[in-house]
């Protein structure tokens, strides 16, 4: 049973110490006896990773959860509402907790407050995340080129030629720019790289008020770069499609030099 395994394996090892879980390594480096909903915190997290448990496999109840950890479950029910801000657990009213999606919206809200508030300003902020973006780009790019090489990718052509004619409009084409990247990083079959990218396009929409209006001529350059990404992947040149992903964000990357200066515009 899993509360079994919970009682035997898992939850004395917290309560004892001989398993160090990220809180009871920072309790113990702060000086601190960690408290039982800490204990409880890292015990619940220790039993999904040492199960494999899936995103929506119930948990034990809080009682059980309780008894097994021998604290009360006023410190079961925080560490569970802890877990769940994380995402790591949900918990519905009548059904009790799941394993929640583990999905990285939080670590996305943390990303763009942290990127925010240490910043000097929010043009600089914004500089920090296409920098990031494209390392990520970057990084990805072998795996990309050889997903595509040989193919035809009729799906993402329509989106590329569909962000070309938007940019020969006048406009933007934001929807389209996320939908590309999110398709190309699918490539990899990394989901964790699909939800970093993804998590790097909310915090770039955060900082997109920063910008300046970009001409006609930028925003065609960028459009036409995607389509060039995309001929390159599916022709395996990897150089090619490097100097594309480098030329991808010189647009914007112009458009953040030109808003820092004129910040410093008296």
């Amino acid at each position: 049973m899993m509360s079994d395994k919970l009682l035997q394996d898992v939850m004395p090892k917290w309560l004892s110490g001989d398993v160090e879980g990220d809180t009871l390594k920072a309790t113990k480096i702060a000086g601190k006896v960690p408290n039982k909903a800490d204990a409880a915190f890292g015990a619940i997290k220790e039993f999904i990773l040492k199960n494999h448990l899936k995103p929506g496999t119930p948990l034990p109840p809080e009682i059980e959860l309780s008894e097994s950890l021998g604290v009360s479950r006023s410190s079961v029910r925080e560490a569970l509402r802890r877990l769940q801000a994380l995402d790591i657990v949900k918990i519905e009213q009548g059904k009790g907790s799941s394993v929640g999606d583990m999905s990285l919206r939080g670590f996305a809200e943390t990303l763009i407050l942290r990127i925010f508030i240490g910043s000097k300003s929010d043009t600089e902020a914004l500089a920090h995340v296409v920098a990031l973006r494209k390392y990520l780009d970057l990084g990805s790019a072998a795996d990309i080129v050889n997903a595509c090489r040989g193919t035809r990718q009729e799906e993402l052509r329509e989106i590329a030629q569909g962000m070309v004619e938007k940019a020969n409009r006048g406009e933007n084409f934001l929807a389209e720019d996320i939908a590309f990247h999110e398709r190309m990083v699918e490539m990899t079959q990394n989901p964790i790289a699909k939800e970093v990218t993804g998590a790097m396009w909310l915090a770039h929409r955060s900082g997109m008020q920063v910008l300046q209006s970009e001409n006609q001529d930028r925003l065609v350059e960028s459009a036409k770069a995607h389509l060039l990404l995309l001929n390159y992947a599916e022709q395996g040149n990897l150089i090619g499609y490097q100097g594309a992903v480098i030329g991808h964000y010189r647009p914007i990357e112009e458009n953040l030099t030109e808003c820092a200066q004129k910040s410093r515009e008296p």
